[in-house]
């Protein structure tokens, strides 16, 4: 054989052994995934909504907007982290028959766990209205809140002494007999701790100061905390 021709053999065995010996030495490649720990995404609480559907005793008449009750409610649910927010649904002089009527558009933007706070028929009462037809209009709102899975809390009212016992104690009855037939929250009193108090109203003995809408703001803020998000 030439002395080129081993040359060029030497060249190629050379080169073989060095593809050889590189193959070797790598690792074979695995055929299991390795195991890595899940990134967990970060928890993000919604935000509920809480409807304060109310006549003029949310509108915070004679009031800064700061005073008035959705505004003193919405300041302790932040002050505490507590993902709500308060939509202030109020309208003045309303009876339970003219809340029935815009009932779909207040409540339209609501979701499945939002709460329903739901109070007002001292207008009602004071013009002396049917019982019976306060009655049909409060389980058509409950009904209608119910079917958008919405949490409702009723709050009661009662009549000013001076009226027709007999009609004033019906009144007052109704809200505890409806609550239990619908099975929803109930407060028995929305004017418990602040009724007939006169430094605790305007000058008009009607309207509440923002020192009555604080310690409501404060009843319905436990009341939640407690009852509702337990």
């Amino acid at each position: 054989m030439s002395r080129l021709m081993w040359l060029l053999v030497s060249i190629f065995v050379l080169l073989l052994s060095i593809t050889v010996w590189s193959l070797l030495d790598k690792e074979p490649p695995s055929l299991v995934k390795p195991i890595t720990q899940p990134t967990s995404p970060s928890k993000v609480e919604k935000t509920r909504q809480l409807i304060a559907f109310w006549d003029s005793l949310t509108a915070g008449y004679q009031l800064t907007p700061e005073e008035s009750f959705p505004a003193q409610l919405q300041k302790l649910f932040d002050q505490n982290n507590i993902a709500i927010k308060v939509i202030n649904a109020w309208k003045s002089g309303d009876t339970s028959a003219q809340m029935r009527e815009r009932l779909e558009w207040s409540l339209e933007d609501t979701l499945s766990g939002d709460i329903l706070l739901l109070t007002a028929w001292a207008n009602d009462g004071l013009q002396w209205l049917p019982l019976s037809q306060l009655e049909e209009n409060i389980r058509a709102i409950i009904a209608y809140a119910q079917d958008r899975s919405l949490v409702i809390i009723l709050w009661g009212m009662k009549l000013p002494p001076n009226y027709w016992a007999e009609y004033a104690g019906e009144f007052e009855a109704l809200y505890k007999r409806l609550a239990i037939d619908e099975d929803i929250y109930l407060i028995p009193f929305l004017l418990e701790d602040v009724a007939a108090i006169p430094q605790l109203n305007l000058d008009d003995g009607i309207h509440p100061n923002a020192a009555w809408y604080a310690i409501i703001a404060n009843t319905i803020f436990t009341f939640i905390r407690e009852k509702v998000l337990d």
